[in-house]
């Protein structure tokens, strides 16, 4: 079993005993600093959802928050069998417990892998690729703006909080600003400040500022991981269908519905 089927199992037998929905620890992982929406956690069991250590830590953290229950993290893989981390390495499930509670990690690495010069000089390809397949990203994402969004784009000054935005996502500071404008219709600092409210301190705005920058994290993967043409469509055109709808616009929330593929 995947790592990530075992934590989707946990997680379900949690839910099916509390009776809890997903949107419900949704709610509960925002609550220790993330911006999870329930897509996200049902990712997990079909790995598109990272089943990365801090993910699991805010996941168990908001299970025990919302049950009263006191699990640590190795009590997620209960039981005996196998459990896949990733395509060459298989670990018992009490090896795993063993290693989540602090003991010492041991286990056999296939030597084929680390020795094999056509593995590494694919991963070496694909470390080289990164760098341009962001720079077209970050192109791309700037000519999805519409005349007027782009004029403003053009002449927006990227901020301080853009220009480190730019850093995480691996963007440039202009395609952050495209970026949160096809989103948010915002520049950063703007849906950050909106967000926030009126008179918000500075620790609020922060606040405020990286969660929309995990957004755009979790969004920037959609658009590089979804395959099919109406899900590309839905993910480039978020911000056409979901700010006409939070404007009460309904017609132009009903064209937008219409023009996908």
């Amino acid at each position: 079993m995947r790592i990530n089927e075992a934590i989707d199992e946990w997680l379900t037998r949690y839910r099916n005993a509390y009776d809890l929905t997903l949107d419900q620890i949704a709610t509960e992982t925002r609550s220790f600093g993330t911006a999870w929406s329930v897509g996200y956690i049902s990712g997990i069991g079909k790995a598109n959802t990272s089943a990365a250590l801090q993910n699991l830590i805010v996941l168990v953290r908001s299970v025990n928050s919302l049950t009263g229950e006191h699990n640590s993290l190795s009590n997620v893989f209960p039981g005996d069998g196998d459990i896949e981390l990733n395509e060459y390495l298989t670990v018992t499930r009490g090896e795993l417990r063993k290693m989540l509670e602090g003991n010492s990690i041991e286990f056999a690495f296939p030597s084929k892998f680390s020795e094999d010069g056509n593995i590494t000089k694919l991963s070496e390809n694909l470390l080289d690729e990164i760098p341009s397949m962001m720079k077209s990203l970050s192109e791309n994402l700037f000519t999805l703006l519409s005349d007027s969004d782009r004029k403003t784009v053009e002449e927006h000054e990227p901020t301080l909080a853009e220009r480190r935005a730019s850093k995480r996502l691996s963007l440039t500071p202009v395609a952050v600003a495209a970026a949160c404008q096809i989103k948010y219709g915002a520049f950063l600092d703007d849906e950050a400040a909106e967000r926030a409210g009126a008179s918000s301190s500075p620790q609020k705005r922060g606040r405020e500022t990286r969660k929309i920058i995990e957004e755009l994290d979790m969004w920037i993967d959609d658009l590089l991981n979804r395959g099919s043409e109406a899900d590309s469509y839905r993910a480039m055109h978020v911000s056409d269908l979901g700010l006409a709808a939070k404007h009460g616009d309904t017609n132009g929330e009903q064209e937008e519905y219409e023009a996908e593929p």
